[in-house]
């Protein structure tokens, strides 16, 4: 029979690995995915907050970004440019065509091309916080992205629909209050001096703010996966494409080029992801709930391929931390 101190040490040893769960990124992403599908009634609590937790993750992962983002117009430009490339044209156009090859349902088709051209996620710039990427890089594409999407998407909507489906004040709103809001906050921040004592808060907050995000996104989706599991085979196979597939050989070749780890996970993200959630609630809202399922099966698989980035950034960072 064990001792009262080897009692106490096992009981201790349970705290510490519950509380390391607690803490932990990968667990609270799966924990927000389970619940998602499992209790998707919390949904009518977080949806009214949703965009104020993402918000918050915004403002933190801009706290790391210098002034080298105005001392370099030239490298600000070849980022803008290399980003919209990838994001639109690489990711946008292997999405389209994989999902022409895999199926030929019109409403699948219509949703994996409002995907294509819509700007990379917005998460993309606290994915590269967490992954320590380049943030000047993610910054400059993000911004470069929306700009673009006010001429991507009302023309791709009017392709699939005859008219123009998007509502402009909402991108307006998306640019401005989670992109240009939050950067300006985290300059205030810097420049008070608090962002120093922020540093050891930083990963609990962004951690559980993706989590309301998560939750949110995949608990709204969740009917439309479920009365429609039939048919997720193709668009799961497209959705794994561009982002494992795509991913992996996309930073596999920054690397060869030179590009330096911070570069090579930024272009890893800004080539992979895209907002599905604006995608998905302009099927949802115009087209059908079908013409939605793409967007809520790849904000599934999202939320699988950053746990998977988690790991293989860890194991395939090089050596060497300088960046090109």
């Amino acid at each position: 029979m064990a001792s009262y101190p080897e009692k106490a040490k096992n009981f201790m040893g349970i705290i510490k690995r519950a509380a390391s769960l607690v803490v932990n990124r990968n667990s609270i992403f799966i924990l927000a995915l389970v619940l998602a599908l499992t209790l998707p009634e919390g949904v009518r609590y977080t949806r009214p907050v949703m965009l104020v937790f993402l918000g918050v993750v915004m403002t933190v992962s801009m706290l790391g970004i210098g002034n080298e983002l105005w001392k370099k117009p030239a490298r600000a430009l070849t980022y803008a440019a290399v980003g919209l490339g990838g994001s639109y044209l690489l990711l946008g156009g292997l999405t389209f065509a994989l999902s022409r090859i895999f199926m030929d349902t019109p409403e699948f088709l219509a949703g994996f091309l409002l995907i294509a051209a819509a700007p990379p996620a917005v998460a993309v710039m606290p994915f590269t916080d967490i992954f320590r990427g380049n943030r000047t890089l993610t910054l400059t594409t993000i911004l470069a992205g929306y700009a673009a999407a006010f001429a991507t998407l009302p023309l791709v909507s009017s392709l699939v629909s005859g008219e123009s489906l998007i509502d402009l004040e909402r991108l307006f709103l998306i640019v401005g209050g989670l992109i240009i809001a939050p950067f300006l906050i985290s300059r205030i921040i810097r420049l008070m001096g608090l962002d120093a004592r922020l540093e050891s808060y930083r990963g609990p907050i962004t951690n559980w703010s993706f989590f309301v995000v998560m939750y949110t996104i995949v608990a709204v989706n969740r009917d439309v996966i479920l009365e429609h599991a039939g048919a997720l085979l193709p668009v799961v196979l497209v959705s794994v494409s561009v982002t494992f597939v795509l991913g992996f050989l996309v930073y596999v070749i920054a690397l060869k080029c030179g590009a330096g780890y911070e570069s090579g996970v930024s272009l890893t993200l800004i080539f992979t992801l895209k907002n599905y959630a604006l995608a998905g609630g302009i099927a949802l809202t115009f087209l059908s709930d079908i013409s939605a399922l793409p967007a809520a099966v790849q904000t599934g698989v999202m939320i699988i391929y950053v746990i998977w980035l988690d790991w293989f950034f860890r194991k395939y960072r090089p050596a060497t931390k300088k960046d090109g």
